[in-house]
Order: structure tokens, then C-alpha cells, then sequence
């Protein structure tokens, strides 16, 4: 697949002029009229263009109200389809033009009965009660050369588990204090970055320095679908005295350690467990050290298994027991569960509804 560089929205419409034909088959291009003048509210001003289109066989021609983008995440969509459907006039049909359109935004077009092309072969052409138009799978030609960080993923995401927690924030400075709470280190610029990706994904709001969660259901979700921890390396151990023997790791000066969302599970849902639990550590070097066990060959005979990794999933909010021992927070083991096998999502299932119930405080 050939890439493109970023296009801008004049470059865009000009490109469709002049590469495209047909908007979506049997559907055929018409004309294409740029910058028109409409009245919105109180003033006049001009949408991008407007198309006209029609079927093979038939002299009416369907007139689309173009808005043009560069953009194509979730933020300019919306905004871009909310401020078409303004200009839109009788007998006229809104329509935008973006470089790229995912499944997921083709899905949000139809629900709100805006058609949408982009220019890689996929497009979405919606007349009510007349015409469906539906074409998906071309691949992103046009990749953003600067695209916002994921935030569902690394120190990011646990920028977007503290929304989930606190669910609103008055400064970004209370949101990295948040983070840091949750005993991950991060500098305000990558909280700052985070949380405008947050935004740019719909499930952050907000206006100059305030922010609070808007869509808790789609966070968890993406926090869960992007969960791709590495593990480093990884050993079997027996340790003396059982798992009592893991708050040695107590004394491991920085190191990060907790018992992972799978091995947790016991403490937020009914689930039985066998075999070693799972413990993420951050130096396994250090943790071998500390805890004074006996290194196993045989996974069956050791107690844990000690996975070596970075990620900041599994040492943020960790629940630390009386004993001294680490417990993944709830949240980290429904993510880990979510994407486990049928028993595990069932559990996870379970937690979830934990989880929504001490959030009520989401749908207020």
C-alpha cells in the first residue's frame, strides 16, 4: 500500500474533482460545486462544496452539502457532521469529504444520517428511505505525519484510568498528580498530550483547563482492546513459605512488583485458580535476589512465575493487603480478564458490573 502524505482540505476536494468519477456504484458523480454560500443562523457562510449525484437511468440528481476535512478522528467527524447538517437546505443531503473513514466512523455517519467519502474506496452514501450506499475495508493511504499518541496504551492509558477514578479534573497538573498517586511517574507534557487524545477520541470533555470523563463504557472498552503488555522474560520459582514468601519483594528498593490482573482475580469474583500465580516485576534479576527461592524447571512444581516488565498497567492503584502483599487494582484485572478465555471473560463480566456499580457517579 502506497502512503500519501497529509493533504489538506483544499488539495482533498480538488483531488476528488479530479480522480473521481463515481462516488459509490451504481451511484455516479454529477458535478461538483465549490464554495457556496449558505445562511446559518444569523450569518452567511460558505460550505465547502456542493455534489450532485445520480442513479444510472434517472434524470434527478441527489444534491449532497459537502464539509471538507483533513482530519478523520472521532472529534473532527462529529464536529464536521454537526456543522454540515447546519447548512443543509430542502431537498439536500449532508455530506463530508475526509481523507480516511474508518468502520467506526462510517457506523456514527449512518446513525446520524450523514453520508461520508473518503479518498481510499470507502464511503457511506445515505438517502432516508431512498438509497444505502456502504463500501468498507480500503486501507489508510493517508496517515497523519504527526498523529496524537494512543491513549489507551504505555503511561497514557494510565492517564485515562485516573478519568475513571476521579472522574473530573479542574488542571492537567491535578491529573498528573492523579497518575503519579497511582505510583506511576509522568511529566505534564505527556499528561497534556494524553489528555488532548483523550479528547480527540470522545470520551474526555472539556473547555480550556477543565476536563471530566464523558463516556466511561467506550474507555474501558478501549482500554481493554489495547492492552498488549510485553513481558521481557520470565522464570518459575518455589519460594519458601508458599506465596507468603512474595512480600520479600517488599524489600526490593525500586522495583515495581504486583500479582497480576489473573492472578488476582480471587479477591473481585468467583473464579478458581491453579497452578502458579503470575507476578510482574520490574527487575526480575532483584526480584530472584529478594526472594530466596528455588528456581523450577518444571512449571508444576513452583509457586509463581515471575514475569519481567515495564508495563505500568500492572503496578498502577495496586492493592496492597494487610500482609503486605500486592494485588492488581480491580480495573487491571478486568482488562486482563476481558481478554482471557471463555472462563475468565465470564469473571470479568462479574467485575464489570462491580465496577459500574461503584461508579454511579458516571451516568449522573
Amino acid at each position: 500500500m502506497n502512503k500519501l502524505k497529509k493533504i489538506n482540505e483544499s488539495e482533498l476536494l480538488s483531488t476528488f474533482r479530479e480522480g473521481r468519477r463515481v462516488i459509490l456504484a451504481p451511484l455516479r458523480l454529477v458535478g461538483v460545486e465549490q464554495e457556496s454560500v449558505r445562511t446559518a443562523g444569523r450569518r452567511d457562510e460558505q460550505v465547502d462544496a456542493v455534489i450532485e449525484g445520480a442513479l444510472p437511468g434517472e434524470n434527478d440528481c441527489f444534491r449532497f452539502v459537502v464539509e471538507v476535512k483533513s482530519g478523520y478522528t472521532p472529534l473532527v467527524v462529529r464536529d464536521a457532521m454537526a456543522q454540515v447538517k447546519r447548512y443543509t437546505q430542502n431537498n439536500e443531503y449532508p455530506m463530508i469529504l475526509v481523507p480516511f473513514l474508518s468502520e467506526e466512523r462510517m457506523e456514527e455517519l449512518e446513525a446520524e444520517g450523514v453520508s461520508g467519502i473518503d479518498l481510499c474506496g470507502n464511503g457511506l452514501v445515505t438517502i432516508p428511505g431512498r438509497l444505502l450506499i456502504r463500501r468498507t475495508g480500503a486501507p489508510n493511504r493517508y496517515p497523519d505525519s504527526r498523529p496524537l499518541q494512543n491513549p489507551f496504551q504505555g503511561k497514557s492509558a494510565m492517564v485515562a484510568r485516573v478519568f475513571l477514578r476521579e472522574l473530573s479534573f479542574s488542571t492537567v497538573g491535578g491529573v498528573r498528580e492523579a497518575v503519579q498517586k497511582g505510583g506511576v511517574d509522568i511529566s505534564l507534557s505527556q499528561v497534556s498530550k494524553s489528555v488532548q487524545a483523550l479528547k480527540e477520541a470522545l470520551v474526555v470533555g472539556g473547555k480550556k483547563r477543565s476536563m471530566h470523563l464523558l463516556d466511561p463504557d467506550r474507555l474501558m472498552d478501549q482500554l481493554a482492546n489495547a492492552w498488549r503488555p510485553e513481558v521481557k522474560k520470565e522464570i518459575y520459582m518455589r519460594l519458601p513459605g508458599g506465596l507468603e514468601g512474595l512480600t520479600r519483594l517488599n524489600n526490593g528498593k525500586k522495583m515495581d512488583w504486583s500479582l497480576t490482573g489473573t492472578a488476582s482475580v480471587a479477591r473481585y469474583a468467583a473464579l478458581g485458580q491453579s497452578g502458579p500465580m503470575d507476578v510482574a516485576v520490574s527487575d526480575l534479576g532483584r526480584a530472584v535476589t529478594c526472594l530466596e527461592g528455588r528456581v523450577e524447571t518444571v512449571p508444576g512444581y513452583a509457586d509463581v512465575r515471575l514475569l519481567e516488565t515495564e508495563e505500568p498497567g500492572f503496578y498502577f492503584d495496586v492493592s496492597v493487603a494487610e500482609d503486605g502483599i500486592q494485588w492488581a487494582s480491580q480495573l487491571q484485572t478486568w482488562i486482563e480478564l476481558r481478554n482471557g478465555d471463555a472462563r475468565q471473560q465470564t469473571a470479568a463480566r462479574e467485575i464489570r458490573g462491580q465496577l459500574v456499580a461503584g461508579g454511579d457517579e458516571w451516568t449522573r
